[in-house]
């Protein structure tokens, strides 16, 4: 074996291993924020001129003193158009990009029930936390930055405000109940008040649970934020968050109040002040914020505002708040998060949930490029020729004289002509006007001919920006003239969706990465002990578990996460499916019905989207953590006399006579009866149970044979 080296070793003397003190650690991330400043400016400049310039701005200058892009001055007399394409061509480029309707799939590693069910709960979990964080709007404003930046990043973090509320407890013996077969006073969770008193009833000693008085808490989950490349910067080597594009570290940083920090910091934080650079970065931000609005307006939601119609936040009162996140090595297993608030250390721990909880959403990738390329990089410059193309036609129409007219200064006759558009040319009378021609007395100014290599400029322009955003007439919902092939219309369709194929592809890679990262978070903020419930979309397609632990979620790294439908598909898509499948007598029409009710298309025909399926599961987890009892069918009942299974809670029995699907109950439980892995005990109480069922059937086949044979005896009769 190798001698391990040290961190200074193999990080240079300036790297501050944990531990150090804070001053060393301050100074090594300040350090790489300076560093990377000279590229960053270059990356923030870009962005925001291409943002600017797709909300419509498209004449400004980069004003040099202020660093920011302000609206370029018109010389006087000149005319400007913007004919802006790059906002719709963004628009198509978004709708293809993203689906209307994503469905989530965990695929479970095997056939087993156990890893069928696992995969199941973690569908759930991601979907609901999907749609619980309103994802979809999200990754679109994510888009949006990187159609312009090249892009864009979602940040997971846990949300202590998120959750449905719930009582804080403590367990205490109950003072009256005692355990039958032990004789020791039951465990009962009280809830508690403010104080941590816990509330009781003073009568029978149970617990308050809807007292009013009681402290309720949200356990808090999973949730996302759209980070910008304003706010991030990553080793400079690293073309990619992912340790083989050679990620090591990332620096999220923003320009926050001094009282956001304290307040959030607490006593740690009490000597953070400001730092050289907050104007610079703020800049930047809030120029974003002022997409769509002139120069000498403000918005109530920047930065550093407070509420509408108060005065701007000083820079002495606001602060640069870092977090510096290194991802899991060799010489670090747990990786590393350090939070550095102005020039006072906040944190310097390991990695709270083991990886960094970063996702990047790419517009377009590039080669050894970790911050990609943005569309409107590529249409701007032809967007730029349309404009000035349409401006100059517009300024030679008006400097030919549209509208004017020219003659001799007749007294009376120019009264007699409208002057609202332009100018009269008044000629001094020289001699007598009789016998002459209205012609030879006042014309029109006649209009000026553009030149055809106008024309061209434009149509070339705009077909170049069509190509690059594969923005065409089909695209558009419009058929190429002199095209009425449906096969041709196709072969277009396919083809413009080859040119964002690798877009599609990039964005559903880190979509995929999005949900493992939320099953990380989820399994680590749920917990061992904590039960919380999982949503579903639909009640009709039934669950598996009502309640789920962390360690009920699979683990992430295994997983095989995939998104469904990723591409739009319609209701009436899913509806073809269903109707193809009665068509082929593979299903009851009346079950159709109900399936394009549920809107899942042929999915919800499957065994294992329906009650009988989660039904059978539970007993099958029941039996094997002991919570049944034996007990003798009561008289009156279909298989009275025989052993049956109960819940020894409520004395539900297991069997249900007239409502079970019996054969998809015995196939379930013959997992358990004929798993050798399996506790033998617990297979002899599963095979007892099996019983019940195959009996049912036995009834229920000699009672069909006794209805036929009545049946033929009445028609013989």
């Amino acid at each position: 074996e190798q001698p391990q080296l040290s961190l200074k070793e193999t990080r240079g003397e300036q790297y501050p291993a944990p531990g150090s003190s804070p001053t060393d650690v301050v100074d090594y991330v300040s350090r790489l924020l300076k560093d990377g400043n000279a590229s960053a400016v270059i990356r923030h400049k870009r962005a925001s001129r291409n943002l600017l310039f797709a909300d419509g701005r498209q004449w400004i200058d980069y004003h040099r003193t202020d660093k920011v892009w302000k609206d370029a001055p018109a010389p006087e007399g000149r005319v400007r158009v913007t004919m802006d394409y790059v906002r719709p061509i963004l628009r198509a480029r978004m709708k293809r990009l993203m689906s209307a309707e994503m469905s989530w799939r965990a695929l479970p590693d095997s056939n087993a029930h156990e890893d069928r069910d696992r995969a199941a709960i973690a569908t759930n979990v991601v979907d609901g936390r999907w749609s619980s964080t309103q994802m979809d709007g999200k990754v679109r404003d994510a888009s949006w930055l990187a159609f312009s930046s090249g892009v864009a990043y979602l940040k997971q973090f846990w949300n202590s405000k998120l959750g449905k509320l719930v009582n804080a407890t403590v367990v205490l013996p109950h003072p009256t109940l005692r355990d039958p077969a032990t004789g020791q006073p039951v465990l009962v969770e009280y809830p508690v008040d403010q104080d941590g008193q816990p509330l009781v009833d003073q009568e029978t000693g149970d617990p308050l649970v809807d007292s009013p008085d009681a402290l309720r808490y949200r356990p808090g989950d999973t949730d996302s934020a759209v980070r910008s490349i304003f706010n991030v910067r990553m080793n400079p080597d690293a073309f990619g968050l992912l340790p083989s594009q050679g990620f090591r570290w990332l620096i999220d940083s923003e320009v926050v109040p001094v009282s956001v920090v304290k307040e959030k910091y607490g006593e740690i934080a009490r000597k953070v002040e400001t730092v050289d650079g907050v104007a610079q970065l703020k800049q930047f931000e809030h120029l974003v914020k002022s997409v769509g609005r002139g120069d000498n307006m403000r918005s109530p939601r920047d930065l550093g505002v407070g509420r509408r119609g108060s005065t701007q936040i000083p820079d002495r009162d606001l602060t640069v708040l870092s977090e510096y996140w290194e991802a899991p090595s060799d010489a670090l297993p747990e990786g590393r998060l350090i939070v550095v608030g102005g020039t006072e250390r906040l944190a310097d721990t390991e990695l709270p949930q083991g990886f960094v909880p970063f996702v990047a959403i790419y517009d377009e990738t590039r080669p050894f490029d970790g911050y990609g390329r943005g569309t409107v990089d590529d249409l701007r410059d032809p967007q730029k020729v349309i404009n000035k193309q349409w401006s100059l036609i517009l300024e030679e129409q008006a400097m030919a004289g549209i509208g004017q007219w020219i003659g001799f200064d007749v007294p009376g006759l120019f009264d007699q002509i409208t002057n609202a558009s332009a100018n009269h040319f008044k000629i001094p009378l020289g001699g007598p006007m009789s016998n002459r021609q209205i012609g030879d007395i006042i014309q029109r100014v006649p209009s000026v001919s553009v030149s055809p290599d106008r024309w061209r400029m434009i149509e070339a322009a705009k077909a170049a920006m069509f190509d690059i955003g594969a923005f065409h007439e089909v695209s558009r919902g419009q058929i190429p003239p002199g095209l009425d092939s449906g096969i041709a219309v196709q072969l277009l369709q396919e083809s413009e969706d080859s040119q964002i194929a690798d877009s599609v592809k990039v964005r559903k890679a880190s979509l995929l990465e999005w949900g493992k990262q939320t099953l990380a978070m989820a399994r680590w903020g749920y917990g061992e002990e904590e039960e919380r419930w999982i949503s579903v979309e639909r009640p009709d397609l039934g669950f598996l578990l009502e309640s789920i632990k962390g360690s009920d979620l699979p683990d992430p790294d295994t997983v095989t996460l995939d998104l469904e439908g990723f591409r739009s598909q319609s209701r009436s898509a899913f509806n073809a499916e269903i109707e193809k499948a009665v068509d082929k007598q593979w299903i009851d029409p009346r079950h159709g019905l109900r399936l394009m009710d549920l809107g899942r298309g042929i999915e919800g025909v499957f065994e294992s989207e329906n009650r009988h399926y989660a039904r059978a599961r539970g007993e099958n987890l029941a039996i094997e953590r002991a919570e049944f009892e034996i007990i003798t069918a009561p008289e009156g009942t279909p298989l009275a006399g025989r052993p049956s299974l109960i819940h020894p809670e409520d004395g539900s029995p297991y069997l249900l006579p007239s409502n079970d699907d019996h054969e998809v109950h015995i196939r379930l439980h013959e997992e358990i009866l004929l798993d050798d892995t399996k506790p033998w005990n617990t297979r002899q109480i599963v095979a007892l149970h099996i019983s019940e069922h195959q009996g049912m059937l036995q009834l229920q086949v000699e009672a069909i044979a006794k209805a036929e044979r009545e049946a033929a005896a009445t028609e013989a009769a």
